[in-house]
């Protein structure tokens, strides 16, 4: 198991009087809790600290935060108050305006690290001493208005904290590399849906949406992507045999050894990228492909080494294909009378009535079949940066049953590389009970049974 990548994330005076430090060590937990104990609150203090929203963070009751990342030597840590100091300078934006990320926060380095003008003068020309710099045919020592930097100099305070907050996101954003996926309790999704289409403060960080539009349209991207991927890779097969027959057509027997070690996948092979060919032409080629004497005979040459640049393409897109496969597994394993398939040939994903054989459409399933669907199509099926789940009672609108299951999938979803997960449910934890503790343990002082 991999080493988390968070040691531990502390919130002092949580709601003004609670003292709380999640220590991770493994990258899962889930934590028992009552109702009262902040659950809710310590997990939107988590997604916001992550990704930076200092707008979410002044809106939640705190004094100071604590992060420990396990390759940091020192933990890093800001205060309420640091973030609810609002300042706004022309000067301070005006100079970051001109110079790249790394320039400006040396710049702001020598600004709060020096006591007098001259000082930082002195040090400035240094930094810019080996870039020329003209502005409209007039050669400057900055490029940037020197009236800026004395304005700035002048507000070093006020510079000095936007540096130390500045700072501690930074330390975040060097040290953390996954993307947080919260999932709030499910009654309190509609209103989450609501807000965020008029929250610009999301920076960044991912929320569930359990209406269904959002799975289609997915399904639709990755059906596209294999498609595209299909025509361009048959555009390059054409250039390369091309190629090969110019120069003389060699088979080897790597090409032979692809499509024996992938012939189950044959007529898959032939109905994506053979589109144009009729059925007795497919089948022709398979009784080919299945004849060690036809296989091997040199005047099907030509024909085994388009096939094998064929394989070729068709593993390329395999990821794609074995991820939409997995997705509908899992999704049926927690269906009633209903299956999801994903038919390969033509890239479609379907449910299906297994009392009648009639087709089912998305939006006429449960409440809690929706919430799964949902969740693993997020998991499964975006793939990109590592994600690091934050769950708010993930029993709400599950079955008995389906609790038991839920967790271990999402930790064996393939992109799911930190977990934390609030619950009030027993049954929540019965497939994950190495990585179970109770919220109580968490809190560093007594702490009052109700907020």
């Amino acid at each position: 198991m991999k080493k988390p990548i968070i040691e531990h994330f502390t919130i002092y005076g949580m709601h003004g009087h609670k003292n709380i430090q999640i220590d991770f060590a493994t990258p899962y937990s889930i934590l028992l809790s009552e109702n009262g104990q902040g659950k809710t609150t310590i997990l939107k203090i988590i997604d916001a600290t992550l990704n930076g929203n200092i707008k979410k963070l002044r809106d939640a009751s705190f004094n100071s935060l604590e992060i420990k990342f396990s390759n940091a030597k020192e933990s890093i840590s800001i205060s309420k108050s640091d973030l609810e100091y609002e300042w706004e300078s022309r000067a301070y934006e005006h100079i970051r305006s001109k110079v790249d990320e790394e320039t400006f926060a040396a710049i702001l380095e020598i600004v709060t690290a020096n006591n007098s003008s001259k000082a930082i003068h002195a040090e400035m020309r240094r930094l810019f001493k080996d870039k020329p710099i003209e502005v409209s045919g007039v050669s400057r020592s900055f490029p940037f208005s020197s009236i800026a930097l004395r304005d700035l100099i002048e507000e070093k305070e006020s510079v000095a904290l936007k540096k130390q907050n500045l700072g501690f996101f930074k330390a975040i954003k060097d040290n953390f590399p996954l993307k947080t996926l919260y999932l709030p309790t499910y009654r309190r999704v509609e209103d989450l849906i609501s807000s965020l289409k008029s929250d610009d403060g999301i920076q960044g960080n991912e929320y569930i949406r359990f209406g269904l539009s959002d799975v289609q349209a997915t399904l639709e991207s990755i059906k596209k992507e294999i498609l595209t991927s299909c025509n361009d890779s048959m555009s390059r097969i054409n250039g390369e045999i091309l190629n090969r027959l110019v120069k003389g057509l060699s088979l080897t027997e790597e090409d032979r050894m692809l499509i024996q070690n992938n012939i189950d996948s044959l007529g898959l092979v032939l109905n994506r990228f053979g589109k144009s060919l009729s059925q007795e032409d497919k089948e022709l080629i398979a009784a080919k492909v299945k004849s060690p004497t036809d296989f091997n005979d040199e005047r099907n040459e030509a024909l085994v080494y388009f096939l094998s640049k064929m394989y070729s393409a068709f593993l390329e897109q395999r990821e794609k294909d074995n991820a939409l496969g997995r997705f509908a597994e899992i999704c049926s394993s927690y269906f009633v009378n209903k299956k999801m398939t994903y038919d390969e040939t033509t890239l479609e994903v379907f449910i299906t009535c297994l009392d009648t054989g009639n087709g089912i459409e998305f939006e006429q399933l449960s409440s809690g079949e929706k919430q799964i669907v949902s969740l693993f199509s997020k998991l499964m099926l975006e793939k990109g940066q590592g994600l690091f789940v934050l769950f708010d009672e993930p029993e709400l609108s599950l079955s008995v049953e389906w609790q038991r299951q839920l967790l271990p999938d999402v930790i064996n979803s393939g992109s799911c590389e930190m977990l934390l997960a609030m619950t009030h449910s027993p049954f929540i934890i019965s497939n994950t009970i190495d990585y179970a503790s109770d919220l109580k343990s968490y809190f560093i002082e007594p702490v009052a049974d109700n907020d």
